[in-house]
């Protein structure tokens, strides 16, 4: 009776430079042997069989055989050594190659040595066993039979980081689509940042028949997350832009009973649910570091604020599960104004909170896509750029390449005779504008817009004023809206990041 945890697997990955534990159950009081890459350690199971041990760190491998053995049983598997990264968030992050717009072209160019791990859409323990996920928590390679699984922001980013590293990658999709950032925090860290979640959370508890709603819960067929492609509503609008009106047939089909489901509070909008049943499940695997592309979600009225505080909190609590660290890499929100019946509120605070947060946290980084949104549809189908984008920034901040990656980024405003000077980071090598002028820039004073022509001298954007006289206090920006695509790119061909600045000048006559 000697088993691996479920997670070990044929085509898995192993992060490589750092130690590595291995676990899993054997006959009592016993003797496991696990060998790797020349490395063998010894351990013994406890009174119930269980066991862990740790590998020492190990070289980047393309192809080694993990041998685990006790009392006369043998486990064999094929595993490469490389660098593992973790792709989290909600349905940008989610969405899969099946749907991506680029597909076809990768069917014909799928490389080797990539590798990628669903973990199980649950958001309470009994669930597992409720339901089928026998297609998910499996270890997939980049293949005409899996492609359709993959986490595409997930597949260009391993892709393309395979490929500049030289070395297999890894990558495990930890997901759900439509989930506030509440659902993958810590409660504590939720109470202490959040407190009126926890305050509606604890009179949920207080209110509501607990037994008997889970007990419903493991009936509700929106609970099934283990065959996405089964889900009717996800097969319509993930490929294509849809209206309402395309949604009367689907929606008329379903059954009054799913309606019902429908209308209940769902498990994964409780707070820390995805935290507890999904983040946690991957403690003890070591990674090279996170990818996160969320936020729409918390979009909400007169909450947008509160995204910065939780973001760094979120952070926090990942840190403490995969090591403090650990490099954090967030997409930014890309433009958008709405989709069926969801609107924007005011995206422009998301994305502030976003470029706050990663201001305000050591190892953690920006993935500008300011370029990449659809006006319609809250799942642009473009994942192929953004991938590479977030590739890029991982060799320059994580292995060290001398490349820029970053988005240009506001650095200060200057007045100098009828001119306003823009100048910008991650510009070095000059800007560009890809088009006739730059899109959804903006100048007021006193509450009116100003004219200007702009022109451009390397790392800065010049505005030349049509006023004969300054105001005192300008206010210039850049896309802040909730739809803008911005075309304003540095040489490396990534987006300039949206801002908004006051500059006040008071000694201008």
């Amino acid at each position: 009776m000697l088993r691996l945890a479920e997670y070990f697997q044929n085509n898995m990955v192993i992060q490589s430079g750092v130690a590595q534990k291995i676990w899993g159950n054997a006959i009592a009081n016993s003797k496991i042997n696990v060998t790797l890459q020349n490395h063998s350690v010894a351990c013994c199971s406890d009174s119930e069989g269980n066991w862990q041990l740790e590998l020492p760190p190990l070289d980047n491998s393309y192809c080694e055989k993990l041998l685990v053995s006790s009392n006369g049983s043998k486990i064999e598997l094929t595993v490469a050594i490389g660098q593992l990264w973790l792709a989290g968030g909600q349905s940008n992050m989610e969405f899969h190659m099946r749907y991506e717009k680029h597909l076809n072209e990768e069917i014909n160019n799928l490389p080797k040595h990539i590798y990628f791990y669903d973990v199980p859409e649950i958001a309470f323990p009994e669930a597992k066993e409720a339901f089928d996920f026998s297609q998910m928590a499996r270890w997939r390679q980049a293949s005409v039979e899996d492609i359709d699984w993959w986490s595409a922001v997930g597949y260009y980013f391993a892709k393309n980081l395979s490929s500049a590293l030289d070395c297999p990658v890894g990558i495990i999709g930890c997901n759900w689509g439509g989930t506030q950032i509440q659902s993958w925090m810590k409660l504590e860290t939720i109470q202490q940042l959040d407190p009126d979640t926890i305050d509606v959370y604890h009179d949920w508890l207080d209110t509501e028949n607990v037994a008997a709603y889970w007990e419903n819960q493991l009936n509700s067929p929106l609970n099934n997350r283990g065959l996405p492609f089964e889900d009717a509503f996800g097969e319509l609008v993930m490929p294509r832009t849809v209206k309402v009106e395309d949604l009367a047939d689907l929606f008329s089909s379903i059954g009054e009973d799913i309606k019902s489901y429908m209308a209940s509070l769902q498990p994964q909008a409780l707070p820390a649910s995805l935290f507890e049943n999904m983040v946690l499940q991957l403690r003890d695997i070591a990674i090279a570091g996170i990818l996160w592309y969320q936020g729409e979600s918390n979009d909400i009225d007169n909450k947008q604020y509160q995204y910065k505080s939780l973001l760094k909190g979120l952070i926090r609590d990942w840190r403490l599960v995969f090591g403090e660290d650990v490099p954090f890499y967030i997409v930014q929100l890309p433009g958008y104004e709405s989709w069926l019946e969801n609107k924007a509120i005011r995206y422009d605070i998301i994305r502030e909170c976003q470029q706050k947060a990663v201001k305000e946290t050591d190892l953690t980084y920006l993935c500008s896509i300011s370029d990449l949104g659809e006006q319609f549809d809250i799942h642009p189908k473009n994942k192929k750029t953004v991938g590479e984008r977030l590739a890029l920034l991982a060799q320059k901040h994580t292995y060290g390449h001398l490349i820029e990656a970053d988005g240009p980024t506001i650095a200060s405003v200057t007045y100098d005779a009828g001119q306003l000077v823009l100048h910008f980071n991650h510009a070095e090598e000059g800007l560009v504008i890809k088009g006739e002028r730059v899109a959804f820039l903006k100048l007021e004073a006193d509450g009116e817009e100003i004219s200007f022509t702009e022109s451009l001298d390397q790392d800065k954007l010049i505005l030349t004023l049509a006023v004969a006289k300054a105001p005192k206090e300008w206010r210039v920006s850049l896309g802040c809206s909730n739809w803008m695509t911005l075309n304003l790119y540095n040489q490396a061909g990534i987006p300039a990041l949206p801002f908004c600045e006051t500059i006040i000048c008071e000694t201008i006559k």
